[in-house]
């Protein structure tokens, strides 16, 4: 069984990107009226429903959504975690996120799944649902075009994870290592007792949806080491080590983050998880040494150690895993994963229109006066 995992808040903003010019816009002056808010999570459905009928639905549907992040409790220097984001004062995003929690409100009483849990972040929500799910034997697509859930492409034993970026303009599938080998192209012996091992329509169904975009292998570890090296701009997460020289700051690029891994598949480290990996001294110290040596700066045993540090907090802050999600974070995730769980199945139209039924968001459309049959009369 498929399941499709939705990053809610990546669909919210990327549409209203659309709908608000791409321009910074004050959401309570672009969705100020009752009909702008119709208009706009019409578009949410229309692209949904759209991209929901390109994949196989036959398990759950879950919209997850954020709530106020642990990780902005976790100490940078210059800042802190999403530092960066939009902070004016004039700028009012209640009608946005309103909406959002009406419209996973209602998908709920639609049939689908509506994940939020304080605390925690969508892409909690995404992990902790994707691990469940295919540590029962099921397998997950999760629909986000944030670059952070690439991390989330893994097998869970015999069961996978895959993450689509649906937007039009960068189709992009990130899948694990051998997804295609190991799963999507492998034949299965069928016998004449049974013959649905050989006719999966699911696999189908995915054959022909991944010939249309560009697929992308990864390997979680290796993917998350190189970003950890190198921070996130968009998150305000710097990188393992900045030097200023002059009005430059000098960072490990993505380049000099390449050549840091190409070196770690070579070492004794080659094969280690990464949860030993940021824990063994002997490692830090490599990693870290070679870091500030890339960079041109004094390698010296106080720089290590403190680009050590960084490191092990940028691993906090980007490695989607319960060893790194506070306790009461992932004891309230399970919570909702039980509740999620517990709803009963309902048969999911994924029509855009009907999808909306019983909304005011639904458009009313009134027959032209030359179709009135009675117009005479």
């Amino acid at each position: 069984m498929i399941n499709v995992l939705i990053d809610g808040n990546y669909i919210f903003h990327k549409t209203f990107g659309v709908f608000g010019g791409y321009g910074s816009k004050n959401p309570g002056d672009v969705l100020k009226s009752e009909n702008e808010q119709s208009m706009f999570i019409r578009k949410i459905s229309t692209d949904l429903c759209s991209s929901l009928r390109s994949i196989p639905t036959g398990g759950k549907l879950v919209f997850a959504a954020d709530s106020r992040s642990w990780r902005k409790d976790v100490e940078i220097e210059g800042g802190g975690y999403k530092s960066n984001r939009v902070k004016d004062d004039e700028v009012d995003w209640t009608i946005f996120y309103d909406l959002l929690g009406s419209y996973g409100d209602h998908l709920e009483k639609m049939g689908f799944i509506f994940s939020k849990v304080n605390g925690a972040e969508g892409d909690d929500l995404l992990y902790f649902w994707a691990d469940y799910l295919t540590s029962k034997g099921e397998d997950c697509i999760i629909i986000s075009g944030d670059k952070d859930l690439h991390q989330l492409a893994r097998w869970n034993n015999e069961n996978w994870t895959i993450v689509w970026n649906a937007n039009s303009k960068n189709n992009v599938l990130s899948i694990p290592e051998g997804w295609r080998e190991e799963w999507l192209d492998k034949n299965e012996q069928a016998s004449i007792f049974e013959m649905g091992s050989a006719m999966n329509p699911d696999k189908e169904k995915l054959k022909v949806f991944i010939n249309k975009m560009q697929v992308n292998e990864i390997n979680p570890r290796d993917f998350i080491f190189t970003k950890m090296l190198v921070g996130d701009k968009g998150d305000a997460v710097p990188g393992i080590w900045e030097i200023e020289s002059g009005s430059r700051t000098q960072r490990i690029t993505p380049k000099k983050a390449e050549s840091i891994l190409e070196s770690l598949k070579q070492s004794k480290w080659a094969n280690s998880p990464f949860s030993d990996l940021i824990e063994d001294s002997e490692f830090l110290d490599w990693a870290t040494g070679f870091s500030l040596r890339l960079l041109k700066d004094i390698d010296s045993t106080e720089n290590r150690q403190k680009a050590a540090s960084n490191l092990q907090r940028n691993y906090k802050l980007m490695w989607l895993d319960k060893e790194v999600i506070p306790s009461d974070v992932i004891e309230d995730t399970i919570d909702e994963l039980k509740r999620g769980i517990s709803l009963p199945r309902k048969s999911i139209t994924l029509d855009r229109v009907k999808i909306l039924e019983g909304t005011s968001w639904i458009a009313k459309q009134n027959a032209p006066s030359q179709f009135d049959p009675f117009k005479n009369y």
